[in-house]
């Protein structure tokens, strides 16, 4: 089976891929510990008057940061995307017998299907995690039932050979 597809890295895109792997993300809850370690350091440096508080307000502004930097996640995300050189390109995805190409502007990317570790299915397409560690969301706007089919059957054979 060899399917190929032309589809344009937009931001409905990129959100759609943010949003559909982030329940599967490590990091689902701030890092409560380090802000309240940071602001609590922050305090004893101002009570006791250290560096003329200087540095507690420094350590106030990196609590405040963390915490800016987690409700803000998904937008700094996209924004980084949207911005990058693949941002706005087309892209052709081809599935084949021998795995996933991706082929942009600036990218070419080869996924053999040895290297899928697992597949999940999520509300609006796949995730695939490889034996790395790493995750490839493939969303199913872009691909046929028979082609989901394709790579779901592939994996799961990839995955009883090894």
């Amino acid at each position: 089976m060899k399917y190929q597809h032309e589809f344009t890295l937009s931001r409905e895109y990129f959100a759609e891929c943010y949003d559909q792997c982030l329940p599967y993300q490590k990091q689902q809850t701030p890092r409560y510990a380090l802000m309240a370690g940071l602001v609590i350091v922050g305090i004893a440096i101002l009570s006791f008057e250290i560096t003329h508080g200087k540095v507690g307000i420094l350590l106030f502004a990196l609590a405040a940061l963390e915490w800016l930097s987690f409700k803000y996640r998904r937008s700094w995300w996209l924004l980084r995307q949207v911005w990058s050189r693949n941002g706005g390109n087309k892209v052709t995805l081809t599935v084949s017998d021998t795995g996933i190409t991706t082929q942009g502007a600036y990218t070419h990317t080869q996924l053999q299907w040895q290297e899928v570790s697992d597949v999940i299915d999520t509300p609006e397409g796949l995730l695939l995690t490889l034996q790395s560690g790493a995750k490839n969301y493939l969303s199913s706007s872009i691909l046929t039932p028979q082609v989901i089919a394709h790579i779901k059957v592939k994996c799961h054979s990839e995955q009883q050979q090894a």
